[in-house]
């Protein structure tokens, strides 16, 4: 049986996962956006 004390760690867990699944998706958008940008400028630098 789970005990009240595992039930809330897991609970905890789920919600730091969440927390975190939502950052990453975050610095995903961010890396798309910089690698978007990169590619325009060497464009117009003629890289």
């Amino acid at each position: 049986a789970i005990d009240a004390a595992a039930r809330a760690r897991t609970s905890s867990d789920l919600e730091r996962i969440r927390q975190l699944e939502k950052q990453n998706r975050l610095v995903q958008e961010e890396r798309d956006i910089l690698r978007k940008a990169a590619q325009y400028f060497a464009k117009e630098m003629g890289l």
